[in-house]
This record gives C-alpha cells, structure tokens and sequence, in this order.
C-alpha cells in the first residue's frame, strides 16, 4: 500500500525530501542549500529538481568542486545563526570534508566552555547497488563514528523523510550528517508491513525501528541500517513462513550516537546476532554493537557479520553479488542456527 502525504498524493522519497526543504526555505529566510549542481541540475538524482526556480541561486547555490570549502563554508554560515543544507553529490566524497567535521564542526561545540549552537546539516546518498562501480557505490559512514558532537542519521523506507528534515531544521542545534540510501529516491513511501512481524519504535527523537516476530521469541536478532532494511525485513518473513525461524530486526535512525539497549534486549533473548552492513565490517557500526553487548554481559551464543573489506567492483552483476542480499541474509541467519 503506497503512503499519500498530507493532501492525499502518493509521493517518492525524492519528493518528499524536496517539498520538506522546499517548505522549511519559505517558512525560514535562513535555510538555503549549497552543493556542487545542486541549481542547475538538481544533484544526479534530481531530488533537489526545481527548487532554484523558487528561492533562486542566492539561497540554491552552485558551488565549486571542493567539498572541503563547501563543508566549511557551511560550519561557519551556521555559527552565525543560518541553517545551511550541504549537498554532497555522493557519498564516497565525504572522504574529503572528514577534516573539516572532524577538526571544526565538532571542536566549535566543545572547546570554548560554553554551548554554541551549530545547526549544520550535510545530507548525501551512499551506499551501491546501481552499478556506479569502485568510487561511486561506497558505505564509508564509518569515518564518522566516535566523532562527538556530530550526529549520524541514516533513513531508510520506514522513515518520513520529509518528517526528519523538518524536524531537523526546525531544532537542529548540532552537526547532522545525513545518509540517504540511492535506492529509496524513486521509490514510493509505502505503509506495506510484513503479515509475520509487528513494527514498534523506540521514543528517541530519532526512534530505532524494532520489527518483532508475532507471538513468538525471537531465535536470531539482525542488526541492520539504512538501505540494508529492505532486504533485512523480506528475508525475516519469508523465513517466518518458509522454516518457522523467528528473526527481529532492529534497525536504528541514529547510528552515532547509538541507542544500543533496544539491540541488547533483543539479544538477551536470542542470544544470536546477525549484523547487516553495506560497507567494511572492519572497525564499523557491528564491531561497536559487539563490544558493548560483551561489556554488558549480554549472552552471545552465535555472531555472524554481513559486509565487505574489499573494493567494489566496477562490474554491476558483480557488485550486486558482493553486497549484502536477501538471500544472504537467510543463508547467514539459518547457519547461525546450525
């Protein structure tokens, strides 16, 4: 079942992105958005599609092709009180704006005894599976944990887009990085839930999803986030229905800092982890799950991790054969039960 928005439409991801950002720029003068084609073309997915024509090029701004300055430029627009909205054309580009999150964004909110308030936002799309090959299709959001006072959000197709960005440019007092899987921008927002589970979320600002097996315990808990729910969900309920494997999957918004109780109560009772990632499992988002579950004692029979330490390939086949998939993720879960 497709999602309508507020005047009944059905829309796409894209679009809601836009018309969020489209309505936060006509209700506040101080949101504008800056990025390399973000006017002129409307960045290679065209989500941003139209809005120059409305606001004009001194709040759609086209800017040189220099991450680095873009991201800078923004950390200090937003200490004055605006609410800039960086675009990153894709996500393997921010390799080059890490120092200047790192060495700014994050040290202006801690090192001068006093709160300022830096209400920066960066929003790129990341991850594969749409042939881009080795510099264009990568999951690097893992530069970017341990980080303090940076946030980390990546959306996925249960998430209102629209609903996070107005949420965000309306309190968003702290650097916000926000990673939006390529996928989802055609794609419909949709209300379809899976027969098999229930769907529950925690409290947070920015709640973590926890799709929960009906009426039973769960056997296996999968971790996932991001682009990685689509197939994380549909491998769950068809093993549901296929062999009776019970699976919950959580799948946290903000994934730094990380809410990691919702993942401990589900492994108190499965005892097993699953844990789901597009990009290196080295020194990533699963490494930090694992190591807080063992510092809390949490039992830990079985642990299997989905990922890659390697370079994606520039063939698109053998792309989509290294990243994680719904089968893969059966095949993963039923082995962890063997």
């Amino acid at each position: 079942m497709s999602m309508p928005d507020t005047v009944g439409r059905v829309i796409t991801y894209g679009e809601a992105i836009r018309e969020a950002l489209a309505e936060e720029m006509r209700r506040d003068s101080r949101v504008f958005i800056l990025g390399e084609d973000v006017a002129e073309a409307g960045t290679p997915f065209k989500v941003l599609t139209g809005l120059v024509e409305e606001f004009g090029t001194d709040r759609v701004i086209d800017t040189p092709i220099s991450e680095a300055g873009i991201t800078g430029l923004s950390v200090g627009a937003s200490m004055t009180g605006l609410r800039p909205v960086v675009d990153i054309m894709f996500g393997d580009f921010v390799t080059l704006v890490v120092d200047q999150v790192l060495q700014q964004a994050s040290k202006i909110q801690g090192m001068y005894g006093k709160k300022i308030e830096l209400p920066f936002i960066l929003r790129t799309p990341m991850g594969g599976k749409r042939g881009y090959g080795p510099t264009h299709s990568q999951s690097l959001e893992r530069l970017f944990f341990g980080i303090p006072h940076v946030q980390l959000l990546a959306i996925n197709h249960r998430v209102r887009p629209d609903t996070v960005y107005q949420t965000l440019l309306v309190e968003n007092t702290t650097a916000t990085i926000i990673l939006e899987n390529k996928l989802d921008y055609s794609r419909q927002l949709t209300e379809r839930r899976s027969v098999t589970h229930d769907y529950e979320r925690t409290v947070d600002r920015f709640p973590t999803l926890c799709i929960r097996p009906k009426h039973a315990k769960p056997d296996v808990t999968v971790v996932c986030y991001g682009g990685t729910l689509h197939d994380c969900e549909a491998a769950a309920e068809e093993l549901y229905l296929e062999q009776e494997v019970f699976v919950e999957v959580i799948c946290p918004m903000l994934i730094q800092p990380l809410n990691v109780f919702p993942i401990i109560e589900s492994l108190a009772q499965s005892h097993t982890l699953v844990m789901v990632e597009e990009g290196s499992n080295f020194a990533a988002l699963g490494s930090e799950i694992i190591a807080q579950a063992v510092a809390r004692s949490t039992p830990l029979t079985r642990v299997a991790r989905i990922g890659n330490n390697v370079i994606i390939p520039a063939c698109a086949p053998e792309e989509l054969r290294l990243l994680p998939s719904k089968s893969k993720i059966k095949t993963e879960i039923l082995n962890s039960l063997s």
